[in-house]
């Protein structure tokens, strides 16, 4: 991951204030910063945050991913015992740790000592003084106890259309391309107030411009190009665009279960619930109710434009 700096991150201001105090007490302190836990949706900058602190306080940075590894508290373990003091652990989707992992290192976000078995038996040893950040896009899987052995605790939230729009033109120049205003600002709207979506399309209309010779991109060029990608004006993607149509042609308006829905559609429900679901109900398309997954009045517009033919 590359580098960056607090002031390269567009949007999530009152965090960036918070974290730069932080940093800045413990620097004048001459003290290892606080272990800090950072939640928000996917893709709205916790990884470019934990570089950023990372690179505020000058120190070796080192990062894990949670999920899908069986020995991920003894991998966690030997790089913290590998690293030194004031250095950063970056613990992402930290959600996925299991109770046990979870447990094994209340001790050393605690008081710093880690619990490392030597055959049959446990030693309790001092380890390095690293600062952890952990992250997680479920909130709700985080025990309250785990939660609170974290100091600094940062909510980051999506993004505004100006600070998306802003994002966009700046990865527009980083690409080399010639976004116009409303080019810009069209892939903003699309972008559900997720930065890492607004940059994926940029590349994706860089691709589209540099394969067809476009120099100056319009409005009409970006359309084109996520029209081509299964993208309508609201910025729904295919699937999207299927679950809606789903409970509007399928089910008549009637609530209608996960199961039930992703079967009609052909995706998996795992996938669809984490994937496409928080976006629909953010971007109020849907709502869940005890009966089951309904449309809102504007899924109920947005479902009345969406062509049978442009889903199947």
């Amino acid at each position: 991951m590359r580098s960056v700096t607090f002031n390269e991150i567009v949007g999530n201001e009152n965090a960036k204030i918070i974290l730069k105090e932080a940093i800045q007490s413990a620097r004048l302190q001459d003290r290892t910063v606080e272990h800090i836990f950072l939640s928000g949706p996917s893709g709205c900058g916790k990884s470019t945050f934990a570089s950023a602190i990372a690179h505020e306080m000058n120190t070796n940075y080192d990062y894990v991913m949670c999920s899908g590894d069986a020995n991920i508290i003894q991998n966690i373990i030997m790089k913290i015992m590998k690293m030194k003091d004031n250095d950063i652990l970056f613990l992402d989707e930290i959600h996925a740790l299991k109770t046990s992992a979870k447990e094994s290192i209340y001790d050393y976000l605690e008081n710093g000592r880690l619990n490392i078995k030597y055959g049959m038996q446990v030693v309790n040893i001092k380890a390095p003084k690293v600062t952890i950040i952990g992250a997680t896009t479920e909130m709700q899987l985080i025990p309250t106890p785990f939660l609170n052995r974290f100091p600094i605790q940062i909510n980051l939230n999506k993004y505004s259309l100006k600070e998306l729009y802003t994002i966009v033109q700046m990865n527009a120049r980083n690409e080399g391309i010639n976004l116009d205003m409303d080019a810009a600002m069209m892939i903003a709207q699309v972008s559900k107030g997720v930065p890492r979506m607004a940059i994926q399309y940029v590349r994706r209309v860089r691709d589209h411009a540099v394969s067809n010779n476009i120099n100056k991109i319009n409005k009409d060029v970006v359309q084109q190009c996520l029209k081509l990608s299964g993208i309508n004006e609201d910025g729904l993607e295919m699937i999207e665009q299927k679950y809606i149509h789903t409970l509007y042609h399928v089910f008549n308006l009637r609530p209608a279960g996960l199961g039930a829905i992703c079967s009609v559609i052909g995706e998996n429900e795992k996938i669809v619930e984490k994937t496409y679901e928080p976006a629909l109900i953010s971007g109020g398309y849907i709502m869940k109710t005890p009966q089951g997954r309904v449309l809102t009045k504007k899924g109920i517009e947005t479902a009345m434009k969406i062509e049978f033919k442009e889903i199947i």
